[in-house]
């Protein structure tokens, strides 16, 4: 994390209500609006898959829009203390260290070795993938941690550490955040469990 600041994200810690990252594409627009939409529908008790905000006068259906609600509403907070494009930047900034942290995890099950599976989490948590939509500002793609976590699951599960009932609750969570989060990779997720199961 501390590399990761200092030689990549210094600039939006250092200013973190400036939009900076990649102002002319509608991802990073779009997603500072959902860091927004979600509290205050939640709050005024409006329907949160459709605003009247967006797409005037009829409004807009967000049911099938990557409005990112798992990212939203655990930040509302920040959201709320100091701004939809604070929390942006903030979490920017923590998408690759913590999808590497997952990916850590993961490999620390696999092998039990602690210098392998930060290597194993650096390569999830840094690769091209990450930083590419990082960069763009599609947190929805960069917030990358709940594959590996599935994967932790099963292992669990596997080894018997958790019983089968936990298993299927925790993966249903996961499962749901992850199709709030973005519902390409759920698709692709799916496939993977069904093959891995």
């Amino acid at each position: 994390l501390a590399i990761w600041i200092i030689t990549e994200t210094f600039p939006l810690l250092a200013h973190p209500g400036r939009p900076q990252l990649d102002k002319t594409r509608t991802d990073p627009n779009f997603y500072v609006w959902s860091l927004r939409w979600w509290p205050y529908a939640v709050a005024h008790a409006l329907n949160p898959l459709h605003s009247t905000l967006i797409g005037a006068p009829g409004g807009y259906d967000l049911a099938w829009v990557t409005s990112i609600p798992p990212l939203a509403l655990p930040a509302f907070a920040i959201t709320e203390l100091a701004g939809p494009v604070v929390t942006f930047n903030l979490l920017v900034i923590a998408a690759i260290p913590v999808s590497g942290w997952a990916a850590f995890v993961l490999c620390r099950r696999l092998t039990g070795r602690f210098w392998a599976s930060l290597a194993g989490g650096a390569v999830y948590g840094f690769s091209a993938y990450e930083i590419d939509h990082v960069s763009s500002g599609q947190l929805n793609l960069a917030v990358a941690l709940l594959l590996p976590l599935m994967a932790f699951l099963m292992l669990l599960w596997r080894d018997r550490a958790i019983g089968s009932r936990l298993f299927v609750a925790l993966l249903a969570l996961t499962m749901t955040v992850q199709f709030y989060l973005f519902l390409e990779t759920f698709v692709d997720m799916t496939a993977v469990l069904v093959l891995g199961l």
